[in-house]
């Protein structure tokens, strides 16, 4: 297994095996998840592993930026559950492309305090 970068942490069905550049041995057949992560953006991949088979993987994480802008300024951005600034904000250092189960939302905070608006969307 490879990775570009390299040096991703690697799980197999949810169990941390190594980093990449990697080689599994003796695995049985049968289907498994893999998923390398930077630290911060995940990928997952499907694999089957044959009898006597050799299965080969590489994982790349091709990075893009996103400028989040509010009308007014001044809205809460939540990445992952957590607040990570106001807008208008740039994420840097996001990896391109699809990614399953990623949600971003952003929340305007009224002058009362309470919640004016929230949207969301699936990544």
């Amino acid at each position: 297994m490879s990775g570009d970068p390299t040096g991703l942490a690697v799980a197999l069905n949810g169990v941390a095996v190594g980093k990449t550049p990697l080689t599994l041995r003796e695995l049985k057949p049968g289907p498994y998840t893999l998923t390398a992560t930077d630290g911060e953006n995940e990928r997952d991949a499907d694999i089957t592993v044959g009898p006597k088979e050799q299965a080969r993987h590489s994982f790349a994480f091709r990075y893009g930026a996103v400028q989040l802008t509010s009308m007014p300024a001044g809205a809460t951005v939540i990445r992952k559950g957590k607040e990570i600034g106001t807008t208008p904000l740039t994420l840097a250092h996001l990896a391109r492309g699809r990614q399953r189960g990623r949600r971003a939302a952003v929340k305007w905070l009224c002058s009362h305090g309470g919640l004016c608006a929230r949207c969301g969307g699936r990544g």
